[in-house]
């Protein structure tokens, strides 16, 4: 179970605003608190992998906007 809402959680993160997003992180914290199974591991990595590609994606974008 845990392994499908975090595959779903980390599909929403490109709609998601920064408090979305530390949302985000909020709940994967609490997630592998509690299991520390390869699935959920692996799930987590790719909700990082995804926040960060949203994250740099923005940064650039707004570096690029300010020259």
């Amino acid at each position: 179970m845990r392994v499908n809402a975090l595959r779903c959680l980390g599909d929403l993160v490109p709609s998601l605003d920064k408090e979305g997003i530390l949302g985000i992180l909020e709940t994967v914290r609490r997630c592998t608190a509690v299991d520390h199974s390869a699935p959920t591991l692996m799930c987590t990595l790719g909700v990082a992998n995804t926040i960060y590609k949203q994250v740099s994606s923005l940064h650039t974008m707004f570096t690029v906007a300010y020259l």
